[in-house]
């Protein structure tokens, strides 16, 4: 793939990597343009996408309101169309896009409590805060969970797209850096993410007590308390421990001392004993990998507890897995050096069917990939056929993995184009 350029003016242009890897220059770029109110362009294809330069507590790219589409799907900023993604189960005003870049988001967990004027819905048992069953089969969910918020970032992040040169660059400081530039683009309750959220830094034994006092200062400027209101903070990690009790649950996050526990009561031991979250870090010989997102508070004895908690599940390179099909799927794709995009199910139910991957071997001829699981309902199989129409309508072709008709072995994989090598 060809570096993908953003066009600034008639003489200028950078790469997309440049302004990744080049953070102070970039600032200088993009705010000089900014004051010059330019409209970038990104060239990843000849209908040239319009950009926006939008600035928070920084300068970033973003794409205007409805052009995800008219990107290359290699290019960061393609965004696939919702009825191939489990965004198609919200109404229009879960997730809408905003003429600055951002976006503005309906969420079911609170970012505060508040002591006085308690209505007896807003005192309900937070066991009640899972998304709310639809009306109909075909109604649509009226806020995200937890669970669809991480799937969100993940996906704005681009942690869901694979390319064979991200061999070795899937870390967590890269992983860490991305979730955070997209925290300054989303906006819930009129709070800015970015503001309540925490992400633990990349573990450094010889650093240690450094980052400790950062994680402390972090958490006294979010965790803030008046007379009236408790703040929450928000809490992105990967769970490197859960310990059960009887009536409770401590978490430990991955790259964060095993001294920092984040306890939930039994709401929280509900919705793990509801997911795979338990089973997987149960098993050592299970490589797949917890990520979760908490509404944290913090009492008078500095104890930290789950107010509300969303799980991601992935494969070792972070890539979306939603059952063991998927992780054998994603790894084959990995493996014989495809390009691919991960569909994210946000809070669709399993019943619903979308493209399991879009396959971007050749971007100007999007496969989409579905696996057909066994024992399907009545539904699952009349939405299936829907889709292969649609599908069919849609891209000319798709890819299907009929486990009935085809066991469980992944089948054969479109040949990638060979990898071109240029002269020099």
């Amino acid at each position: 793939m060809s570096p993908i350029r953003i066009r600034f003016d008639h003489e200028t242009a950078y790469t997309r990597d440049w302004l990744a890897d080049n953070e102070v220059e970039a600032q200088r770029v993009l705010a000089t343009f900014k004051a010059k109110d330019v409209i970038p362009r990104c060239e990843c294809n000849d209908k040239l996408p319009p950009m926006y330069i939008a600035h928070r507590t920084r300068y970033y790219l973003a794409r205007n309101p409805g052009t995800g589409t008219l990107h290359s799907p290699e290019c960061p900023s393609f965004e696939m169309e919702k009825e191939d993604s489990g965004r198609i189960t919200y109404e229009s005003d879960v997730i809408k896009p905003k003429n600055d870049g951002t976006l503005s988001l309906k969420i079911l967990a609170p970012l505060a409590h508040k002591i006085v004027d308690r209505s007896p819905k807003e005192a309900n048992d937070i066991d009640a805060m899972v998304p709310p069953r639809p009306k109909s089969p075909t109604a649509k969910r009226e806020a995200m969970s937890l669970t669809g918020l991480l799937a969100l970032m993940w996906e704005e992040a681009e942690l869901n797209r694979w390319h064979p040169g991200f061999h070795n660059r899937r870390i967590w400081a890269v992983a860490r850096t991305r979730l955070l530039d997209v925290a300054q683009r989303l906006n819930t309750k009129r709070i800015n993410v970015a503001d309540v959220l925490y992400i633990p830094e990349h573990f450094n034994e010889s650093q240690k007590d450094a980052i400790d006092a950062r994680r402390k200062d972090a958490f006294k400027r979010i965790m803030t308390k008046t007379s009236t209101v408790t703040k929450y903070m928000m809490v992105v990690g990967g769970i490197r421990k859960i310990s059960v009790q009887e009536k409770s649950v401590a978490i430990t996050l991955r790259h964060q001392s095993e001294s920092v526990k984040y306890w939930g009561s039994q709401h929280v031991l509900k919705k793990l004993n509801n997911g795979p979250a338990l089973e997987i870090l149960g098993n050592i010989n299970d490589p797949r990998l917890i990520y979760t997102l908490m509404i944290v508070s913090r009492d008078i004895d500095e104890v930290l507890h789950i107010q509300d908690i969303g799980f991601l599940v992935t494969d070792i390179h972070m890539i979306p897995t939603y059952c063991e099909q998927d992780r054998l799927m994603t790894e084959k794709l990995v493996m014989e050096g495809h390009k691919f995009i991960k569909t994210m199910r946000y809070d669709g139910s399993r019943d619903s069917v979308f493209p399991d991957y879009l396959l971007v071997d050749n971007p100007n001829a999007i496969l989409p990939m579905a696996i057909f699981r066994t024992f399907a309902s009545e539904t699952a199989i009349e939405q299936r056929h829907q889709s292969k129409e649609r599908w069919k309508e849609k891209y000319g072709k798709y890819w299907i993995w009929d486990m009935e008709k085809q066991g469980e072995s992944v089948p054969d994989l479109p040949t990638p184009p060979a990898t071109r090598t240029d002269s020099v």
